[in-house]
């Protein structure tokens, strides 16, 4: 990004590479999905921007521990989900997969995309701690207790009704 005056203030142009890269996730956003942009962002964001980012990221419940951590899920088969019990985690996740397709994006390998990402120089502008919560997946839930330091695969077998209410979520869900 560069910056220019405009009226006294200062304005943020966007960098045209990413932007050639957005409209590419809005082309085709499951060849180039919007996780990809926010990768791609880093090289091209302003040094104050990333700091109040990384501030309020670290200000989250519960990341320090867990980003302290650097915990990796084992990769989880369709098939062991499937077979969780009905109502449960595992279950629920199954269908989310199934119903929606993504059936393919769950063979990710998300720390072998990082590694090449961080290898090819993409990621090099981006904070540490904010690298390694990308990998995890980083949702924040603006209506719910914040969900992203959570080990979910220790929680797959438990039922639904019973996990939604710990994260202020009804029971029989949105």
């Amino acid at each position: 990004m560069s910056d220019s005056l405009e009226s006294g203030a200062a304005k943020r142009t966007l960098h045209p590479e990413f932007v050639k890269n957005m409209v590419r996730t809005f082309d085709d956003p499951d060849e180039h999905g919007v996780h990809m942009l926010f990768n791609e962002w880093w090289p091209h964001a302003p040094d104050d921007t990333i700091e109040r980012y990384l501030e309020g990221f670290r200000e989250t419940p519960g990341a320090k521990t867990f980003l302290e951590e650097r915990y990796f899920s084992e990769p989880i088969e369709l098939e062991t989900l499937a077979a969780m019990p009905e109502g449960s985690l595992g279950r629920g996740y199954h269908a989310f997969l199934t119903d929606n397709g993504l059936e393919k994006n769950l063979a990710t390998n998300y720390e072998m995309l990082h590694d090449y990402m961080a290898k090819s120089g993409q990621l090099d502008r981006m904070p540490d701690d904010m690298k390694f919560a990308i990998i995890r997946g980083w949702q924040r839930g603006r209506a719910i207790e914040n969900l992203q330091f959570e080990k979910w695969e220790a929680m797959l077998e438990e039922p639904l009704a019973e996990l939604r209410p710990r994260y202020g979520i009804a029971p029989e869900g949105f």
